[in-house]
């Protein structure tokens, strides 16, 4: 392991559309004797990752829950990246008090051969219990860097993003419009524009949730908040537009789920994703 005075230079690679759009800062912290190191998260507790009446908003959640997941399991197995091959979050039904710092802290579960596991748990620097958790499995993709020449090696790692910026993060603005922007039976519809991409050139797997949520709280109402959000990925999204289209059905008194999936149309229309939300009303 390097000592302080080898780690080289921070992290100050391309900047990211994502943590832009959720003001979300990352950094890593050191390890405790053997065990792997720790990737935290924070941003700020207002929109797009909260709803009105402080509900937590699962789309843009899971975006943050996937960047901060992704880098723990990215981190685990450099200097090759991952993708996200299976995302499930657990959304607490309390609302968010106004105002403060949401915290995602991602755990290191598993490092194989070719993949990587993780648990992220989110809540706030006062609170202990955790008002949202995420698991996330991740396959290595064998490349040795990633666009812009961005390289993860010497461990430990301090990972600071550049400065949040509004003007980078405002095309993915319209994504938290999604679910009430169109007519209720109308699908999710988006062009696969370059900051919906992932360093790969693929759609962040992130985004991919986000659209999983728009489409299922369009087709069910805005009154509707989703409490568990499960995707699993197939394939990458590489062409666009992107669609996702739900069906949603009575799961019990107040509650609902719906099926969603998630084509590349511009690539044959072939599936990219699938997603199992459920839902319930506030």
């Amino acid at each position: 392991m390097s000592d302080e005075g080898s780690i080289g230079p921070r992290w100050e690679g391309p900047a990211d559309p994502v943590s832009a759009w959720l003001g979300l800062a990352l950094e890593e912290e050191p390890p405790a004797g053997d065990a792997p190191a720790v990737v935290v998260g924070r941003a700020p507790a207002s929109p797009p990752l909260l709803l009105a009446g402080g509900r937590l908003a699962a789309g843009p959640l899971a975006a943050l829950v996937d960047t901060v997941g992704g880098m723990t399991c990215g981190l685990a197995l450099q200097p090759d990246w991952v993708v996200t091959s299976t995302l499930t979050l657990l959304v607490g039904p309390e609302p968010w008090p106004e105002g403060g710092t949401l915290v995602a802290r991602g755990r290191l579960l598993h490092a194989g051969r070719r993949s990587a596991a993780s648990q992220v748990l989110l809540g706030s620097p006062e609170a202990p219990e955790a008002s949202a958790v995420a698991l996330i499995s991740s396959a290595r993709v064998r490349v040795p860097t990633l666009a812009g020449g961005l390289t993860l090696a010497n461990r430990p790692r301090p990972l600071r993003r550049p400065a949040p910026s509004p003007e980078l993060g405002r095309p993915l603005a319209a994504l938290a419009d999604l679910a009430t922007s169109r007519e209720r039976s109308e699908p999710v519809r988006v062009e696969l524009a370059d900051t919906l991409r992932n360093p790969l050139g693929i759609l962040h797997g992130g985004l991919t949730a986000v659209l999983a949520d728009a489409a299922a709280r369009r087709l069910a109402g805005p009154s509707w908040t989703v409490r568990r959000l499960s995707l699993r990925y197939l394939v990458p999204a590489t062409t666009g537009p992107v669609r996702a289209r739900a069906q949603v059905r009575p799961a019990g008194t107040g509650a609902l789920t719906a099926q969603v999936e998630i084509v590349d149309e511009g690539h044959d229309a072939r599936q990219v994703a699938t997603a199992q939300v459920t839902l319930a009303e506030p």
